[in-house]
């Protein structure tokens, strides 16, 4: 239900012992409103509002609207935006940390990246499959956390802070937006 009705359901569960064993449930789009606003209160004047700015990902007259959680669209597109261009640092910072490992892992993220590139080539139900049944994969995956897992812990604050956001973005925004669009039957713009 919207925000209206589950303030004035809380109400009446709350007064009458009758309805005790009712559990509410605010739609999904108001929990990603509030997960936005959370997002913005966190962020917004840690660097947030500046790289939307300057980026022009959001025009300066509509920034707190969009930090606040109030213009949703909006709000989603620019963590999306955020998300993909800090996870492409990430990423091109982490085939640089290859140099230094074996030859073995660098030959696995080799055969992953080829596999991949064989995938986009051919978009079939077989060619994913055979991906994600590669022996390389279970090994890029565990170097890839390990380096997400560094980043986060012994990389200084400031990291630790930036990789928090992209994992808020990855499994609070993203995870309850991929069902909500299913939900509804909306496809909402993704960069």
């Amino acid at each position: 239900m919207d925000q209206a009705l589950y303030a004035k359901a809380a109400e009446i569960i709350w007064k009458e012992d009758r309805f005790k064993n009712i559990v509410l449930r605010m739609g999904t789009i108001h929990i990603i409103c509030n997960a936005l606003s959370i997002l913005g209160k966190r962020f917004g004047d840690g660097g947030l509002k500046y790289i939307l700015i300057v980026s022009q990902i959001i025009v300066e007259g509509s920034i707190n609207g969009v930090i606040d959680g109030r213009h949703y669209n909006r709000a989603v597109r620019a963590h999306k935006c955020v998300y993909e261009a800090m996870m492409r640092l990430v990423w091109s910072e982490f085939m640089e940390s290859l140099e230094s490992k074996n030859q073995e892992e660098r030959t696995a993220v080799a055969s992953f990246l080829e596999q991949v590139n064989a995938m986009s080539n051919d978009l079939s139900q077989d060619s994913f499959d055979c991906l994600f049944e590669s022996s390389s994969i279970a090994k890029v995956l565990a170097m890839w956390e390990e380096f997400l897992n560094h980043h986060r812990h012994h990389n200084g604050d400031l990291c630790a802070f930036w990789m928090s956001y992209l994992e808020y973005v990855e499994t609070i925004v993203l995870g309850l937006l991929v069902p909500h669009e299913k939900e509804i039957g909306i496809h909402i713009y993704k960069p």
